[in-house]
């Protein structure tokens, strides 16, 4: 009878052994898991990040180029039309000088 009770005493512990055993296995199984399971998470966040900066830098890149082009499109029509307004106007606006700077001289020395 003791050496039943001895038996099953050494039997129960060997069977706690192994299932302790397989639990450590299992719980560093679930560990390496979700070490793996952040790991690639981290790795697809970081790419997703890496996605969301380039679009964003994209998207600005072509809000500055369509604001660039506007500006310029208006520099040249300014261009343009003070250049078209110059070429109409010169003529008068040097003989108006001409005259008055005439004037002064005259007006300088003729006294």
């Amino acid at each position: 009878m003791m050496d039943d009770t001895i038996r099953l005493l050494l039997e129960t512990d060997a069977n706690a052994e192994s299932r302790r055993s397989a639990a450590v296995a299992e719980g560093q199984q679930l560990i390496q898991d979700a070490k793996q399971a952040a790991a690639a998470h981290s790795e697809a966040m970081s790419h997703h990040t890496k996605d969301l900066i380039f679009e964003i830098e994209e998207t600005e890149r072509t809000e500055y180029e369509e604001k660039y082009r506007a500006l310029l499109a208006e520099y040249e029509s300014k261009t343009t039309e003070l250049t078209h307004r110059f070429d109409e106007q010169h003529e008068v606006l040097l003989a108006d000088l001409m005259e008055k700077v005439l004037k002064r001289a005259e007006h300088s020395y003729g006294n």
